[in-house]
């Protein structure tokens, strides 16, 4: 044993030698002037590994494995250029000349499987840069994913919200922490997920459902929050910020610091968050809307010689009080502090991400474990405080591996594996049973270049999902939950072209495929939630849907235009039905159910910067959503009209990207609502602000004053919960923030 030991380690070692190591250096500058640009960030987002120009614009890094990387430059003011090379040679030379930015027009996309440039993907992914995320007058991370066209927000007061993809929410999408797919009881509008603001750099959004990479339940859509990239080599960064809310009291700050040597990296982050009960547009307090965050990140990496190494630890806790009709009379105080009716919300992710790259052949080995509990708290006229005490542990597992067969063809092959356990503990309600549940996934994708204008893409994927459940008897003795052990199978697929017709033209054009196991949740629910006694169906089929899609994107100097139609046909769509019954104490029983529907709509985006400090955004996005017996699909947005003029200077004197903007927003009555909601009138909002940067030497201010509802309308939106107690949605808002940067 101990021979066989010696000799796979010795495997080990002479696969990490067998390719060398190379260097890139190079000198970027001003296309236009010819003048050396300082601060340039260089930077390879599949090594995590980059660096700054100096003073000369001159860059070095060294320590890159032998293969085809996609080197990014990016720089304030710039337009951000990625120059795919093959590193083969022991010194690459590669200067590059930015153009002055006038309006950004792709980035580095790495949801979907590969690294590649947006104008190579045959699916469309929005990125939310953290310079839109910081701009944007909302104080919550998933309302500000709403400036996306075709995404929307279910809101239930300041705290919780829960993001909507063309139409679809909670158990149709899929949204993952750096690839990794969370597991936060997403069956309901109730449980938020628990990502903190302080861990994300970018957004990318994939709307529909063709990640076939990133799970089967993807009938509406991804959302992948991307985490900081390590620090630049040889360094050491820090941020500091914090935030003070008008409406409710609301502040949160943070603070972490990032340091990189040649082979190794590492990172902390702390944050807190928290707010009173906000006011509405008429002024009223919306009683127990207050909530209570904290979060934490460390993060650790090694480079290897032939590839990376990468550990993460988050915690987050968040404590959202419950705007319910219990609540009403019985939270009584106007403080920070939860009382009554409120979740109490922790949540643990560990992941590993392993690659390693041998030449044309790049391989990926991810896992994590996520425990997540959720505890509901009463009041002192519950029969116990915690009625809910739920906790989830999911292990999840995947490896990836990509071969570039030529400059012209790459192919991506994927397994997936997750295995999860629920358990109940002493509280007196089982919203869900105790169970075990174990998938298995294997995935392929594969991308051709029919021409170096029209890229070609084609991709299939097979699903395996097992439940198991014992019969279980309830805290009082009496049986509560049948035995049950399902198996559910599927195949889905995803085909699509990008056809850059002229320089500043392209075309996309896919159809795909995809499907979602019934939850537990809809499986076995037998009892009270929220107001209302839901009760499960086992015998509920896979939910399937096919959609194609249709795109045209114009990007000019100082014109870029987007134009997406889409037409989600769903098969055995699973929905939560009222009935004509009633529980002995007189609530409504509400049953799953399936049926056929369709949902199809179109979206325009366009952005025109006439000179370089004046610039006019513009959105529009209309979904219409019907079931086969005539009804409509719940929690479907408000047609709405999202306007941005803002007038902007790059650099005086010592302030930069100094910014004012204001931000109408126009939304059209909704008038098709669900079987349990009501018609929602339109409304207009106003919003406002005013950001700048300071540079101090190697220091750099923050300064922002944002403005939400400025003129304080007195309004509701179809996808907020609380008007069903007589509150309105959010009035003015003023929020003021400091940052620094070393």
């Amino acid at each position: 044993m101990k021979q066989k030991l010696r000799i796979l380690a010795g495997l080990c070692c002479i696969t990490f030698m067998v390719h060398g190591q190379y260097v890139l250096e190079g000198v970027v500058s001003d296309a236009a002037s010819h003048q050396k640009l300082l601060g340039v960030a260089v930077y390879f987002p599949e090594l995590q590994k980059g660096t700054v120009t100096d003073t000369s614009g001159h860059y070095r890094i060294q320590g890159i494995p032998g293969g085809r990387f996609t080197v990014q430059y990016s720089h304030m003011g710039y337009e951000t250029s990625m120059v795919p090379y093959q590193f083969n040679q022991p010194l690459a030379v590669l200067d590059q000349q930015l153009k002055v930015l006038a309006i950004e027009s792709q980035e580095v996309i790495v949801t979907g499987g590969r690294t590649a440039t947006q104008h190579e993907n045959a699916i469309k992914i929005e990125q939310v840069r953290k310079t839109v995320l910081e701009s944007a007058v909302e104080g919550n991370l998933i309302k500000k994913l709403a400036r996306v066209p075709g995404i929307d927000v279910v809101t239930k007061g300041s705290g919780i919200a829960f993001p909507v993809i063309r139409g679809l929410s909670t158990a149709n999408l899929v949204v993952l922490n750096n690839g990794v797919r969370l597991e936060h009881y997403q069956f309901s509008t109730n449980h938020p997920y628990l990502v903190s603001e302080d861990q994300v750099q970018n957004v990318e959004i994939s709307k529909g459902p063709a990640s076939l990479l990133y799970g089967s339940d993807a009938v509406g859509g991804v959302i992948n929050f991307l985490p900081y990239p390590p620090a630049s080599v040889n360094s050491v960064h820090a941020r500091w910020h914090s935030e003070y809310s008008t409406n409710g009291g609301g502040y949160s700050y943070g603070a972490a610091v990032d340091g990189s040597r040649e082979n190794w990296f590492g990172g902390l982050q702390l944050g807190q968050s928290s707010s009173m009960d906000f006011r509405d547009g008429a002024g009223a307090r919306v009683i127990n809307s207050r909530y209570t965050a904290y979060s934490m990140q460390a993060k650790s990496g090694m480079r290897l010689r032939n590839g990376l190494f990468r550990f993460d630890y988050q915690y987050n806790q968040f404590t959202p009080g419950l705007v319910i009709p219990q609540a009403l009379s019985e939270v009584t105080s106007t403080s920070y502090q939860n009382q009554y009716w409120y979740q109490n919300l922790h949540n643990h992710l560990l992941t590993s991400n392993t690659s390693l790259f041998y030449g044309p052949l790049k391989i990926y080995m991810d896992w994590s474990y996520q425990q997540n509990e959720r505890q509901l708290c009463g009041s002192g006229s519950t029969p116990a405080f915690n009625l809910v005490d739920m906790g989830l542990k999911s292990v999840t597992g995947q490896l990836k591996a990509r071969y570039q067969f030529s400059e012209r063809s790459d192919a991506v092959w994927v397994y997936q594996g997750m295995w999860q356990e629920n358990r109940n503990a002493t509280a007196p309600q089982r919203v869900l049973p105790d169970y075990v549940s174990e998938s298995h996934a294997m995935a392929a994708l594969w991308q051709y270049a029919l021409t170096p204008e029209v890229f070609y893409q084609l991709g299939f994927r097979y699903d395996y999902k097992r439940y198991r459940i014992s019969a279980q008897l309830d805290t009082n003795g009496n049986y509560h939950f049948d035995e049950l052990n399902r198996s559910y199978t599927n195949w889905s697929f995803s085909t699509g072209t990008t056809w850059k017709v002229l320089e500043f033209l392209l075309f996309r054009a896919n159809i795909a495929s995809a499907y979602r196991t019934p939850t537990m949740a809809e499986l076995t629910q037998d009892g009270i939630h929220a107001n209302r006694y839901e009760q499960g169906n086992s015998n509920l089929k896979n939910q399937r849907n096919v959609e194609g899609d249709i795109s045209i994107h114009v990007h000019r100097e100082a014109l870029k235009i987007d134009l997406a139609g889409f037409y989600n046909r769903l098969f055995n769509y699973i929905d939560l039905m009222p009935t004509h019954d009633s529980t002995p104490e007189g609530l409504q029983l509400y049953q799953y159910r399936q049926q056929d529907a369709t949902l199809y709509g179109w979206e325009a985006e366009t952005e025109w910067r006439p000179v370089s400090v004046l610039g006019l955004q513009g959105s529009y996005a209309h979904v219409l959503a019907r079931q086969n017996d005539g009804g409509y699909l719940p929690f479907i947005p408000q047609d709405k009209i999202q306007l941005n003029l803002s007038l902007r200077r790059e650099k005086m004197g010592k302030w930069h990207q100094l910014e004012a903007a204001i931000n109408p927003v126009y939304a059209f009555g909704q008038h098709h609502p669900h079987a349990f909601e009501e018609e929602t009138p339109g409304y207009l909002l106003l919003h406002a602000l005013i950001q700048a940067k300071v540079h101090l030497n190697k220091t750099t201010l923050q300064l922002g004053v944002y403005a939400s509802n400025l003129l304080n309308t007195v309004y509701y939106d179809h996808l907020s919960t609380i008007h069903e107690l007589g509150f309105y949605d959010t009035g003015r808002s003023v929020r003021f923030k400091l940052g620094v940067v070393w």
